[in-house]
């Protein structure tokens, strides 16, 4: 399953829709319906905001593991969570290389990458 398909998947199974995702985050709701079809990816921090809102974790969003639970010890909404930024940055490995086979590397994916890094050096 593609990240888009996992954001809609836990959507779904949380209970939550896509008006109140959009509410809870700040973001539109078009942003949402974009996320959830696969023309945009969210951004790294909009992606730990969403795995706090859903209930699961960053690395099940972005395609890493099939465990829906969360990391242990995760923040609010708008809290950086240093602790998962190693899962994050194999994960969106994992993801960039997927998209590279595909043809399908977005501009969006080089930046979340480069955020991750920073995240990482600054550690």
């Amino acid at each position: 399953m593609e990240i888009h398909e996992r954001i809609h998947a836990a959507r779904k199974r949380a209970r939550i829709s896509m008006s109140e995702i959009a509410r809870q985050l700040g973001v539109s709701p078009q942003s949402v319906r974009q996320w959830e079809r696969g023309l945009t990816t969210p951004r790294p921090q909009r992606i730990h905001d969403l795995a706090v809102l859903l209930g699961v974790s960053e690395a099940y969003l972005l395609g890493a593991t099939e465990e829906l639970a969360p990391v242990a010890g995760s923040s609010a909404p708008g809290t950086p969570e240093a602790g998962s930024a190693l899962e994050i940055a194999q994960a969106m490995a994992a993801s960039i290389v997927a998209a590279t086979e595909n043809g399908r590397l977005r501009a969006e994916d080089l930046e979340a990458l480069a955020h991750i890094v920073d995240r990482l050096q600054s550690q």
